[in-house]
């Protein structure tokens, strides 16, 4: 089975298959009925969604109690997904990978709690958030 696209999770060094979805809905949440459910408690029960769309992946914001991020910005629309943008919800971070070729995670983006980060300067100690992935 193909691995990629895929969504990589840096903390946990994990890659969820986006092509194992093919064009079906791919909902990421703490929702245990989820696609990819997490057990983040600062994540929505559905946070976001990623589909195949026009050649691409196109990923929705779905909660509007928290923000989803990519790149550090509220994702306020659909968007179309490149490779190595960043996304954030809560505590949990994936990075979107559209090719294995040059599959690295890019470092010219701040990770959490770095300088310049989301997550960083908000003057509390990172806990780890907990993660449950069922596949």
């Amino acid at each position: 089975m193909e691995k990629y696209p895929a969504l990589y999770l840096p903390q946990l060094q994990q890659v969820v298959s986006l092509a194992r979805f093919g064009t079906e809905v791919c909902v990421i949440g703490r929702d245990p009925e989820a696609s990819v459910p997490l057990l983040d408690f600062t994540c929505s029960r559905r946070q976001f969604s990623v589909v195949a769309a026009g050649g691409g992946f196109q990923i929705e914001p779905l909660s509007q109690s928290v923000p989803t991020l990519r790149n550090g910005e509220v994702l306020a629309a659909p968007a179309i997904l490149e490779h190595n943008d960043q996304i954030t919800c809560g505590s949990t971070i994936f990075v979107f990978l559209a090719t294995e070729e040059g599959g690295e995670v890019r470092k010219d983006r701040p990770q959490a709690g770095e300088k310049g980060s989301p997550a960083s300067g908000r003057g509390r100690r990172h806990r780890p958030p907990h993660y449950r992935l069922n596949f």
